[in-house]
């Protein structure tokens, strides 16, 4: 697991590719729903629900909130983007988000 805040980029601009899929790892230590991953050159989405989805550019991530307000999140940050977008998905579903370690939450 990546401690949160850590980046194995230093800070750099980021291969999108890996952190996207840093994200997707990290999102389902919270949410046990499937993520869909798409990738091209200096861009990936993720696409997680009808409406949300997430992009990364290598060195955001993007998605919008409540109201459609935009959102950008570090992408050397996969842990703590991932626990806003579970946040986020709870928004939407009403359902509960997976607390740390994969268990359900009551």
């Amino acid at each position: 697991m990546i401690p949160p805040g850590a980046s194995s980029s230093g800070g750099r601009l980021r291969d999108p590719r890996e952190a996207a899929a840093q994200l997707r790892q990290q999102l389902a230590l919270h949410w046990p729903g499937r993520v869909y991953q798409g990738d091209s050159r200096g861009l990936s989405v993720l696409s997680i629900s009808p409406e949300l989805t997430v992009w990364c550019d290598g060195q955001d991530f993007f998605w919008r909130e409540l109201e459609g307000r935009p959102v950008r999140h570090p992408a050397a940050d996969p842990v703590t983007a991932a626990v806003r977008v579970a946040r986020r998905i709870q928004q939407l579903t009403g359902g509960p988000e997976r607390p740390p370690g994969g268990g359900r939450a009551s």
